[in-house]
């Protein structure tokens, strides 16, 4: 007898699991250098070309890239869903910009001692400074 899963156990191929999606983003990245390798003592500079090359993602992978992150790094609970989601809307698509922007934001947290990361430091370290008014000069006479 077939054990009974539930449908929301079910996988569909248009559903691959999370590690073959990184495995197919990681080939996406060194796929082009394994199907046409550099010239000797070209490796370098052809890892310094895809180092350069901006990689644009949906707000749903850059999501499940930071939540990867997050769980790799031993603390899935350390950013409130909403932040999450902020930092995937700011990001505008770039991996980077994201990475960039987390690190800011638990540097920030690491100096206030702040046990978790949320919207409320976003705004803090992100907050554009006000400019302070324009002068008018005064009037000749």
């Amino acid at each position: 007898m077939w054990p009974h899963l539930a449908p929301s156990q079910l996988k569909t191929i248009a559903d691959p699991p999370e590690r073959d999606r990184w495995a197919r983003l990681r080939f996406s990245i060194i796929g082009p250098l394994m199907a046409a390798p550099p010239a000797p003592r070209q490796l370098g500079a052809a890892f310094l070309a895809l180092a350069a090359k901006t990689w644009h993602a949906g707000r749903e992978e850059l999501l499940e890239g930071l939540n990867h992150l997050l769980a790799g790094a031993g603390n899935a609970s350390l950013m409130t869903p909403a932040l999450r989601h902020t930092l995937c809307d700011h990001a505008a698509g770039n991996y980077r910009i994201l990475t960039t922007m987390a690190a800011e934001l638990l540097a920030a947290a690491t100096q206030r001692e702040l046990p978790q990361l949320d919207e409320k430091l976003y705004l803090e370290v992100f907050a554009q400074p006000e400019a302070p008014a324009p002068r008018r000069a005064a009037a000749r006479r």
